[in-house]
């Protein structure tokens, strides 16, 4: 999944862990280890992309002003 993306696998477990990509939790201890569905990841980043270009504004800059304000 992180190749297809064009991440690193420690970006992908990142992504998922925030909730920016859908994920589906597969290990034992929660967080331990991740499985996902292509379509689902492809499409939740399409969509992203798509408001960032709408709004000037990534995702990950939205978060940090919330968390400021």
């Amino acid at each position: 999944m992180a190749e297809i993306l064009g991440v690193s696998a420690p970006t992908l477990r990142a992504l998922a862990n925030s909730g920016a990509i859908p994920s589906l939790d597969l290990g034992a201890k929660p967080g331990s280890k991740f499985g996902f569905v292509p379509s689902e990841v492809i499409e939740a980043r399409r969509r992203a992309v798509k408001l960032e270009k709408r709004t000037g504004q990534s995702q990950r800059s939205r978060n940090a002003r919330r968390k400021v304000l």
